[in-house]
């Protein structure tokens, strides 16, 4: 449906800018502390490249196994994005269910991110809960 072309959208702008951040931080670091913690950043934005790259082709279940990966290797704010990455492409599978629980995952982590709410009221329109929608959006 509708949700579903807007959710891709979404999902790519967000991930240009953690992934620039991403890229920018590991540029920057070469001290003795820095290698490892930068081996995990280029890590988890390469697994995190890899599934915005199965996203694109609509290869939902790829992306998420993806998007895991790296939620391993993440915190903070990225692991929010990871979270609305993941209901994306729970939503592409039609799994609403749990694309909502990756939505709230998001908010928990970022309860100021319009797009984490985003998440949950899509998911909560594909469930037919539209109220609940409405407040969420």
């Amino acid at each position: 449906g509708r949700a579903a072309p807007k959710a891709g959208s979404d999902l790519n702008a967000a991930s240009a800018r953690v992934d620039t951040t991403a890229s920018a931080a590991s540029a920057s670091s070469h001290g003795p502390t820095g290698p490892m913690g930068e081996e995990l950043l280029s890590l988890a934005a390469h697994l995190k490249s890899l599934g915005n790259a199965a996203f694109g082709r609509k290869a939902y279940s790829e992306a998420l196994g993806h998007y895991s990966a790296a939620m391993e290797r993440a915190s903070g704010d990225e692991l929010a994005t990871l979270h609305s990455n993941r209901a994306a492409c729970e939503m592409g599978l039609g799994r609403f269910e749990a694309a909502l629980q990756e939505g709230r995952a998001a908010v928990s982590l970022r309860p100021r991110w319009a797009k984490a709410h985003a998440r949950v009221g899509a998911a909560l329109h594909a469930l037919g809960k539209l109220d609940e929608a409405k407040r969420a959006y």
